[in-house]
């Protein structure tokens, strides 16, 4: 698959910008941080890790590997994580990186709760509508 097309979940997305801000923020230098995360890693984080491993052992920015992947870092995103490597606030970037797609995955979850909220009465309903049937028998 061509590093263009891959992609990852929301879920995967928060995980791998939480673990790297996390690690940074501890003070663990970053390329030590990939090396960490990497180390668990399966799928397409595994392969975005190790794209981002190259990149920083070649002395390249975070930001020219997130270029790479535009279904999973947007142009904004790839903006911002540029604009604090160099300001030095890439913990701080990523923290709120994460908090950005926890808040654009909220209204999709409040639409799948509502529809379960909805099953579940459905359901009620209809067992008691059983237990009337059956009771009258």
């Amino acid at each position: 698959m061509n590093q263009a097309e891959l992609a990852l979940s929301n879920s995967d997305r928060i995980g791998l910008v939480s673990n790297l801000a996390t690690m940074l923020s501890a003070g663990i230098p970053i390329l030590e941080a990939v090396n960490s995360i990497l180390e668990d890693s399966r799928g397409n984080t595994k392969k975005i890790l190790e794209e981002l491993h190259a990149d920083l052992s070649q002395g390249k920015h975070m930001y020219v590997t997130f270029l790479k992947f535009p279904r999973v870092f947007d142009k904004v995103t790839v903006s911002v994580v540029k604009a604090s490597e160099e300001a030095g606030t890439l913990d701080v970037t990523l923290k709120d990186l994460r908090e950005s797609i926890r808040k654009e995955m909220a209204p999709s979850l409040r639409a799948f709760f509502a529809k379960q909220s909805w099953s579940r009465i459905e359901i009620a309903s209809s067992q008691k509508t059983l237990l009337a049937m059956t009771t009258s028998l």
